[in-house]
């Protein structure tokens, strides 16, 4: 692949990645204000300036000399593919819930078609239509999700948070392109 082309591509991905850090640190600074004021999630407190930590250290690494462009590309396509599984395991799957116990989602929340109140308040919707849910803001109005699979949960998410929509296709197009550059890197250095 001709150089040009390659450098565009990966301006591509650091722009797309870069989209993501701004959302998770504006999302992260929001929780940290909810947090002191008694409303946020602490877990998002810290998970979301993580989330816009991460991709910086990578890149000072990379413009340090510490990390080549295939280890860069390689390892920013996997931390993109690692926020997408983030946000649906958040969601809809509840795997780090689980296994940590720690409560991300809100006061409550379960993934296994329980009912999962978020304020305490005992209104709520379901994630899995078996009638069981949970309220995500108090408004005592309880939802049913379009489509009840794991993809439609989140894709219900998305619909519902803009700034979850835009950093979510900025990171699955940063995936994409550093995927590909990954593939390229790793032909040329075999050639």
């Amino acid at each position: 692949m001709d150089n040009q082309i390659r450098n565009r591509l990966a301006t591509a991905g650091a722009v797309l990645v870069l989209v993501s850090v701004v959302v998770h640190l504006f999302g992260g600074v929001l929780e940290l204000a909810a947090v002191a004021s008694g409303d946020g999630t602490p877990v998002y407190a810290v998970l979301m300036p993580l989330g816009a930590i991460l991709p910086l250290l990578l890149y000072s690494g990379y413009r340090s000399g510490l990390f080549a462009p295939l280890e860069v590309y390689t390892f920013g396509c996997g931390l993109m593919l690692l926020y997408l599984y983030a946000y649906a395991d958040v969601h809809a799957i509840g795997t780090l819930e689980s296994a940590t116990g720690l409560e991300i989602h809100g006061s409550g929340h379960d993934h296994n078609g329980h009912s999962h109140d978020h304020n305490g308040d005992g209104h709520s919707h379901d994630h899995n239509g078996d009638g069981h849910s949970h309220d995500h803001n108090g408004d005592e109005h309880s939802h049913d999700h379009d489509d009840d699979s794991t993809f439609g949960i989140v894709v219900d998410h998305l619909r519902e948070d803009t700034a979850a929509l835009i950093s979510k296709s900025a990171e699955a197009g940063a995936a994409i392109l550093f995927g590909a550059l990954s593939v390229v890197e790793l032909s040329n250095d075999r050639s």
